[in-house]
């Protein structure tokens, strides 16, 4: 069995870590529950014939599509083994870091590889596992990047141009993790470090239509932040919004007169919070509209101390929401390049350029709060 250390960010986190993984199968099977995930979990969740899976964070739930908006793209059973789209592969096995996997296709071979790269140095390259379509042999390499030839479940298949590799291979050549199937929902559960949840949430096998095609209802690539703030520094709400709807945030407003002689150095308040957009639909190529669903905030309400600051940390809720996401109704996310001639003034006040040159065309990501006119921008 190989060993392999993967580079990731382990949610924001300020150092980076590695995670070993290990794939084993287990014939124990779980049902999902109603009960809360564990919050100490790291796991995913796919469905056969499901375009969407979960991947669940210590802490931090996503669902979203294997490959933006193609919802043809799924897993799927042949002759009894669970097959995975490979361009289904590198999504699903990544999360946050520096260091990802990637697939690559070699036509004249008919061949897949998995390997490694990093956005840090262009010049990495890792392999990880090569197969063949129709073969049972593939080759895995060790740490150090060593092949060995090795046989497999079942061989690599093309339907309808799409090649699917299956996923108990995939597993074991990645190491260090677990797989189980779950009958009842055709599920497959992956999860990491031995660490089994004890309870399951399988993704929502809904689809939408935009402009006529049927596809999971997935937001474009977006920046990392998306700020709504003074200006000035005083107070900012940040969004990091998923292309699912899903997102998580962070406000923050400090007043320095506001001291005492137990904290000197005035208070801050804040709040630490997660949410979920619906009703996702595709305007046109520039434009976005969406309705809140739910917001919650992740750290408890406190009164603390910390370094002469007092620190006041708030709730957040659909009644009580952040700064910037007033009145809990429909929001419209505009793309770079989109023009400015009828956007709503109020909302375009909130772009520092606006106010200077008043350009013809957004330059940046923009989410538009049409009830409150505040604007977040990134």
């Amino acid at each position: 069995m190989f060993t392999r250390r993967i580079k990731i960010n382990l949610l924001m986190a300020a150092s980076i870590s590695f995670i070993i993984f290990c794939f084993t199968f287990n014939a124990q099977v779980i049902e999902a529950s109603e009960v809360d995930d564990d919050s100490s979990a790291i796991y995913l969740a796919l469905q056969i014939n499901n375009p969407n899976y979960t991947l669940y964070f210590w802490g931090q739930k996503n669902i979203q599509p294997l490959t933006g908006n193609d919802s043809s793209v799924k897993p799927v059973i042949v002759e009894e083994r669970t097959m995975l789209p490979m361009r289904a592969v590198s999504r699903i096995l990544n999360f946050d870091g520096p260091v990802f996997y990637d697939v690559e296709w070699h036509d004249n071979e008919k061949k897949a590889s998995i390997f490694m790269k990093s956005d840090a140095d262009p010049a990495y390259y890792e392999p990880v596992a090569d197969f063949w379509i129709g073969r049972t042999t593939a080759v895995f390499y060790d740490g150090g990047g060593a092949p060995k030839q090795v046989m497999i479940p079942s061989a690599p298949v093309i339907i309808n141009n799409r090649t699917y590799l299956p996923l108990r291979a995939i597993a074991d050549a990645l190491s260090e993790t677990d797989i189980e199937w779950i009958p009842s929902k055709q599920g497959i559960l992956i999860y990491f470090y031995g660490g089994r949840p004890s309870s399951v949430t399988f993704p929502d096998r809904s689809v939408h239509k935009l402009n006529g095609v049927e596809t999971a209802a997935t937001l474009p690539d977006l920046p990392t932040t998306l700020s709504f703030s003074s200006g000035a520094g005083a107070w900012s709400t940040e969004l990091h919004l998923n292309k699912n709807g899903t997102f998580t945030g962070y406000f923050h407003d400090s007043n320095m007169g506001e001291d005492s002689e137990i904290y000197p150095n005035g208070t801050r308040y804040e709040c630490h919070f997660k949410g979920s957009f619906k009703n996702i639909k595709k305007v046109n190529e520039l434009e976005y509209s969406m309705q809140i669903e739910s917001i919650e905030n992740t750290v408890p309400e406190g009164d603390t101390v910390e370094d002469g600051v007092h620190v006041i940390t708030s709730a957040a809720s659909l009644a009580n929401p952040p700064y910037g996401l007033d009145d809990a109704g429909e929001f419209i996310l505009y793309l770079p390049g989109r023009s400015t001639s009828d956007l709503n003034e109020e909302f375009l006040s909130w772009w520092y350029e606006w106010l200077v040159s008043q350009p013809k065309t957004l330059q940046y990501f923009g989410l538009y709060n049409v009830a409150s006119g505040q604007g977040f921008f990134g």
